[in-house]
């Protein structure tokens, strides 16, 4: 075959996949790269007659074997496609000389400050194949990466033009340079986890998990089960390319982990399979969370000298320095954590606390049920659903809309954004019902007509009358969004 014939690669391949298969029936485990071959054995004797048959059998075929540049001798650390493969610690390293080439390319990179984009895709290359021997590594190319798209496609991928490196690119240059040489390895299997977190967040709730579970630990390693896709490539890929802000979410999870060397493995879990986490972040808050009004705080702090605002939770504190139940340190930097057992002097009040923090009230605290400000790639989705929604509202119409789809995609975000457009400013009173753990639809009316008549205290049979009397009123018009409808039994 033509060597440097575009398709010669792929037909090689394809042609000797035939045999590998063969080899690997007989038992031999084997790693094949073009016609670079890696074999491997719990035996050194088992090594060399699996050797022996490989040979044999590549021979018979016409092969020939290139014995100057082949290892035979059995071995536990061997140099493979760059890479230093140590069985003895299962990890992959980088060899010196990668070491110092890599180095010297950042270096000059910083150095020249003006670069040509060749040059910098010839860098983010060295670095896309050495992040395999690198732990954060792939953290650490992502502002160089995009800052290469960026340009790249400005100057329509004209490759010799010289741009000036960004601040975040020399950043993450910098970072190889300080670090490649101290890398000792990269393990080729994630950790056995030492904490295991089911979240039906985003990538920012991924964030707040493992903030909320790991902010006194180190040295750990932790694996996260998300039932959104694109959460769990960018915790594992630590970044992408198509959007900028979920990278530099991903990148703040990467620094938290790298900062105490905590192992981080993300694994996707279908949504119909994550029902705890998904039924716990849909939790309503506690009838005891509430907030005093702010101007009422104001006013009572100009007569009293306040330190710290007791029992406070991160959205509801008022004062500079707050003490709760939970340790909320990754959303208050002042707040100081209350003991399960403590006494409080008060004045001449003796508060005895007794507080069972588990696991599940700690992630509810974290990953409290919030719309984002800003909902990506659902702007279809979002537009669809104002359209249906904005006549209706302004011309007092009734109407009715059902969203279905998988676990985790936005469908509750999306509505509850649209219901807080300031257009919609007084026009309407909304009233959210949660259906997971009701059992029939009377028992949707007793929750729809508690929020219309907090006086009202009724059977669920009498819900019906009670709420249609209430809505051929004149008062506002009334928006009902009914969450989970089809985990209600019927």
């Amino acid at each position: 075959m033509a060597f440097g014939l575009a398709p010669a690669p792929r037909v090689f391949t394809k042609n000797l996949k035939v045999v590998m298969v063969y080899l690997r029936e007989q038992g031999i485990r084997l790693v094949i790269y073009l016609d670079d071959i890696l074999v491997l054995n719990e035996s050194s004797l088992g090594l060399q007659e699996d050797i022996g048959t490989i040979n044999e059998q590549l021979q018979s075929l016409g092969f020939l074997v290139n014995w100057e540049k082949s290892i035979v001798d059995p071995t536990q650390v061997l140099e493979y496609l760059g890479l230093v493969v140590s069985s003895k610690d299962l990890s992959f390293s980088l060899p010196v000389r990668k070491v110092e080439a890599v180095k010297k390319m950042c270096e000059a990179a910083l150095k020249e400050g003006k670069v040509t984009l060749r040059t910098l895709a010839s860098i983010q290359g060295n670095f896309s194949w050495a992040i395999t021997a690198i732990p954060f590594a792939q953290s650490h190319y992502r502002s160089l990466q995009r800052f290469y798209i960026t340009n790249a496609e400005r100057y329509c991928f004209y490759l010799d033009v010289r741009v000036s490196l960004s601040d975040s690119a020399k950043m993450d240059l910098r970072w190889w340079v300080a670090n490649v040489e101290k890398s000792k390895g990269k393990i080729f299997f994630p950790r056995d986890p030492d904490i295991e977190i089911f979240s039906d967040a985003s990538l920012t709730g991924a964030l707040y998990a493992v903030q909320a579970f790991s902010a006194d630990s180190s040295g750990i390693a932790i694996r996260i089960y998300l039932d959104n896709t694109t959460a769990v490539s960018y915790v594992n890929k630590c970044g992408g390319t198509k959007s900028a802000a979920l990278t530099a979410t991903a990148k703040s999870l990467s620094k938290w982990c790298e900062k105490r060397c905590i192992s981080l493995e993300a694994i996707h879990l279908a949504g119909e399979f994550n029902t705890i986490a998904d039924r716990e972040s849909r939790a309503q808050a506690d009838a005891s969370d509430w907030q005093l009004d702010v101007n009422v705080f104001h006013r009572i702090a100009k007569l009293w000298e306040i330190d710290i605002d007791l029992f406070a939770s991160s959205w509801n504190a008022q004062s500079a320095l707050l003490n709760s139940p939970v340790k909320l340190k990754l959303h208050h930097p002042n707040a100081i954590p209350l003991e399960f057992c403590q006494v409080i002097q008060l004045y001449d009040l003796s508060l005895v606390v007794l507080s069972t923090v588990t696991s599940f009230a700690k992630a509810r605290q974290a990953l409290h049920t919030t719309t984002p400000n800003t909902i990506f790639c659902r702007d279809k989705e979002l537009t669809v659903i104002e359209n249906f929604m904005r006549p209706l509202i302004d011309e007092r119409k009734p109407g009715s809309m059902y969203k279905s789809g998988r676990p985790g995609t936005g469908k509750t975000a999306c509505v509850t954004q649209i219901l807080s457009n300031t257009t919609f400013s007084g026009k309407f009173k909304s009233i959210f019902v949660n259906c997971m753990l009701l059992q029939t639809p009377a028992s949707v009316l007793q929750q729809i007509a508690q929020p219309l008549d907090p006086k009202w205290n009724a059977s669920a049979k009498e819900a019906l009358p009670f709420v249609e009397d209430r809505l051929t009123d004149t008062g506002p018009m009334i928006i009902f969004v009914l969450d989970e409808i089809d985990q209600m039994s019927m």
